[in-house]
């Protein structure tokens, strides 16, 4: 089953190009994932009730077009496979005239959330049907860069406040979009938009903590996020930025 559902982007989704923001985009896809296992009859309740619950490891995002302020959109999403421990997971937002505007793929992993121990996929006791990609090879599990070079580094630490948790008492995966792109220089990121990121999700992050976010430059366009908590690594992203003056293709 392919979950599909109409939406119209709303203008807090939005940024001052009237586009729609990367937290906006991952809080939609979130929704969406959780709506589809509704569907199935297995909501996140059912599962946690049976020591079940499923993880993000990690989002990889193509923008083709951002989505707009009060644009109509579908939204899909299904799993397309298993990886090891790792459930893939797709999804795409589509305009309503059947436009590419987004494209992404997540890893899941399926976890004990009384002992946070990884479950082997064989272990979770209902079918999941796995669906054929639709992505048609624009996206895949985006590499982290194994060298950073010399390139500029900037550092902002963030508070971790009420704001950011949602009912797991962590910080909520989408708010990590804002993390991105706040790290992102501001002029670049407003006239040229996102075009890929990937956000590795590695450690929670609770109230009161503090993450030091470090951007390294890597090129003209292309940047390393890094977030830690202490010692402890937090997340790190890629992203690259599109061509000034220009939507991504």
């Amino acid at each position: 089953m392919y979950y599909q559902n109409e939406i119209k982007i709303g203008y807090t989704d939005c940024d001052e190009k009237d586009r729609m923001k990367l937290s906006a985009a991952m809080r939609c896809m979130q929704q969406s994932s959780s709506e589809h296992l509704e569907a199935l009859n297995l909501p996140a309740a059912r599962l946690f009730a049976e020591n079940m619950v499923f993880l993000l490891v990690k989002m990889c995002i193509r923008v083709h077009h951002m989505p707009v302020c009060r644009q109509p959109i579908v939204v899909g999403t299904a799993p397309v496979g298993i990886r090891g421990v790792r459930f893939l997971r797709e999804f795409t937002m589509e305009s309503l005239a059947g436009e590419r505007l987004l494209s992404a793929l997540s890893l899941w992993v399926l976890a004990d959330p009384r002992t946070h121990k990884i479950l082997r996929p064989a272990s979770f006791p209902y079918h999941l049907e796995l669906h054929d990609s639709r992505l048609d090879g624009v996206i895949g599990d985006i590499p982290m860069p194994r060298q950073l070079g010399e390139g500029e580094q900037t550092r902002t630490d963030v508070q971790i406040r009420y704001s950011h948790l949602d009912v797991n008492r962590h910080v909520n995966n989408s708010f990590y979009g804002d993390f991105v792109c706040d790290a992102l220089p501001y002029h670049a990121l407003v006239a040229q938009g996102i075009e890929t990121v990937a956000i590795n999700f590695q450690n929670e992050a609770r109230w009161g903590e503090t993450l030091e976010i470090t951007t390294h430059s890597l090129g003209e366009r292309e940047y390393y996020i890094r977030g830690l908590h202490g010692a402890s690594a937090c997340f790190d992203a890629y992203a690259t930025l599109g061509s000034a003056g220009a939507d991504t293709k």
